[in-house]
């Protein structure tokens, strides 16, 4: 995936899992849409050697995603210090 999108929309039917870090190189990603619902299982892995979950997403958008549900989400910046909301 290019590091110049800004836009990700996941299909409602195409996509049943992110692996971890799919967007890392998306350094300008701002806007992420989710039209589906994707299990929270599927939104990263579990490292059992760490013993902690790896989110597919940095800045939370996962846990946001989990709380909120299908939308439109906006951040400030794609970063671990990125603060995503869910657009109404």
């Amino acid at each position: 995936m290019s590091r110049h999108y800004k836009t990700v929309t996941l299909y409602r039917t195409s996509v049943t899992s992110i692996n971890i870090r799919a967007f890392s190189p998306c350094k300008n990603l701002t806007t992420v849409t989710f039209q589906g619902t994707i299990n929270a299982n599927n939104l990263g892995f579990w490292d059992s050697f760490n013993n902690e979950f790896i989110s597919s997403f940095d800045g939370g958008l996962r846990e946001k995603y989990i709380t909120g549900g299908p939308g439109t989400y906006k951040s400030n910046g794609y970063n671990s210090g990125s603060i995503w909301t869910k657009q109404m």
